[in-house]
């Protein structure tokens, strides 16, 4: 808000005009909405994380369904236009902003993508080598 106070000044001091003062503006209320949506898909990640167990596979509609509360089709729901729109317009990106911030994993493509958090790709084991398998100091 102290940004549109400045803004206001410079126009009354007429060092700004109408039309700049107009598209700075803009720009301010831009980057307040997208400061805000991100605080949204923040707070979505920590519902996220907290939700998921980690090496799952999950489908974005059970994603959506189990966090948000959001029924779909695929969930035996018939949701209206509005409803739809919501879903894949709102829902659907902030949830797939949401995962990504957490760095999840995606696993195929179109209506069968899934996405995983932690994978189990940290535990793999270490290949044994020879030295560990032969110890010299145990010859008879």
């Amino acid at each position: 808000m102290t940004n549109m106070k400045a803004l206001t000044n410079l126009l009354v001091e007429g060092v700004l005009t109408q039309s700049e003062f107009d598209r700075f503006e803009k720009r301010v209320q831009r980057a307040e909405v997208k400061a805000a949506e991100h605080l949204l898909v923040v707070g979505l990640s920590k519902e996220v994380e907290a939700f998921v167990t980690p090496g799952t596979q999950y489908k974005i509609s059970d994603l959506v369904r189990g966090v948000m509360g959001i029924l779909a089709p695929c969930h035996g729901y018939k949701e209206t236009s509005e409803e739809r729109k919501f879903r894949d317009g709102v829902a659907k990106p902030r949830m797939i902003a949401a995962l990504e911030l957490l760095g999840a994993d995606k696993h195929g493509t179109g209506a069968q993508t899934r996405y995983s958090i932690g994978l189990a790709e940290a535990a793999e084991l270490a290949p044994v080598t020879e030295d560990e398998v032969a110890d010299p100091t145990e010859e008879s």
